[in-house]
């Protein structure tokens, strides 16, 4: 079986659930928002993880062959502001069920796509691009800082523009809004002035 941790959003499971239910292959899609109304169980010494979905209990230790770990969503996503908890215990809610999914690692002989430790390392966009040259990718001239005069000086050594994007996921979460920050070109005209915005923290230049 394939289990499948993501979320009620997320489209391109969709396309994938489509697929499995023509090919009749067993999977089970778990959007983690939902986790908070399953039953969930980790049985030791011996090791037994059991989950309940739409009223059926699974044993995921012994159907689940194959994780894919696409987007996980965290708990209380899917309910409106006013019906969450508060943030601190959404904060405690989410952290225990990281680390119970987290135990998910322990079923033997699974494959993992992708699995989870791999998905962090890989997050670092400068790990990207390092792995990038040494597989014989070329890449721009890069430099991650929040030092004004070192932008403004690898601005000047590229014909006074430049390409800027965020080091992390570049979304802000506000209360009534939220907003994404795109990658931009940016030029010398720009940076004046700048430099506190600029110091507060790293970006890619």
């Amino acid at each position: 079986m394939i289990l499948i941790l993501s979320n009620k959003w997320d489209l391109t499971v969709d396309f994938v659930v489509s697929e499995l239910r023509k090919r009749d292959h067993p999977f089970l899609r778990l959007n983690t928002e939902n986790l908070v109304s399953s039953r969930a169980n980790i049985h030791l010494p011996d090791l037994r993880i059991s989950l309940s979905s739409n009223e059926k209990l699974y044993n995921l230790t012994k159907d689940v062959n194959v994780v894919w770990y696409r987007r996980p969503g965290k708990p209380f996503d899917d309910l409106p502001e006013n019906e969450r908890p508060s943030p601190s215990t959404q904060q405690f809610v989410t952290k225990q069920w990281a680390i119970w999914l987290e135990a998910l690692q322990l079923i033997p002989d699974v494959t993992w796509v992708n699995h989870p430790d791999n998905n962090n390392r890989m997050e670092n966009k400068m790990r990207q691009l390092l792995l990038a040259t040494e597989i014989g990718f070329h890449i721009p001239d890069s430099i991650a800082s929040n030092d004004p005069k070192q932008i403004r000086e690898q601005a000047i050594n590229h014909g006074g523009e430049i390409i800027t994007k965020a080091l992390y996921a570049p979304l802000i979460e506000e209360p009534d809004q939220d907003f994404f920050i795109f990658t931009n070109k940016i030029d010398l005209n720009d940076l004046v002035g700048a430099e506190e915005e600029l110091k507060i923290s790293p970006s890619i230049f």
